[in-house]
């Protein structure tokens, strides 16, 4: 199931937001950089603040817990993971479709060695309209941006 999240979401959030870098990052950002990563952008604060925030929409896939969520701020898709167990099921289409709005352009940033997460967002109907390198806590990386044209309703 598919939902709007809520403050009792944040230890699923977190724990959806570890498993899954673990497994995307592997031999892409160290992990001390992961770590510092993870507990600066999914503390509790930051992310109540994100789910009570009027700018942003956050969701879960919710199977007995949460197993994913997406987030999306203004016209920007900031998140989206699934615990890798529960991936190719389907339930990052149906996170990406709960999170974008019926119309309008859609930018998403993806780590550019992060194969599987581009390849996600090219099936989707998203194409790669530039690349930026990014400092993160000291760890260069490459930054690739897509974007999508959403039917106007």
């Amino acid at each position: 199931m598919i939902r709007a999240a809520e403050l009792r979401d944040i230890p699923g959030i977190q724990r959806v937001a570890r498993a899954s870098w673990a497994d995307v990052y592997e031999g892409i950002i160290p992990h001390d950089v992961q770590a510092r990563a993870l507990d600066t952008w999914y503390g509790d604060d930051l992310v109540a603040q994100s789910i009570e925030s009027d700018g942003a929409r956050t969701f879960v896939a919710d199977e007995d817990g949460v197993i994913g969520f997406s987030q999306i701020v203004g016209s920007e898709l900031t998140r989206i993971y699934v615990l890798p167990g529960e991936q190719r099921r389907g339930i990052g289409t149906r996170l990406l479709e709960a999170a974008l709005p019926a119309a309008g352009r859609i930018r998403v940033e993806v780590e550019h060695l992060n194969v599987r997460g581009r390849r996600f967002y090219e099936r989707s109907g998203f194409t790669q309209v530039g690349e930026r390198a990014v400092d993160v806590f000291g760890h260069p990386l490459v930054i690739s941006v897509y974007e999508c044209k959403l039917p106007r309703a």
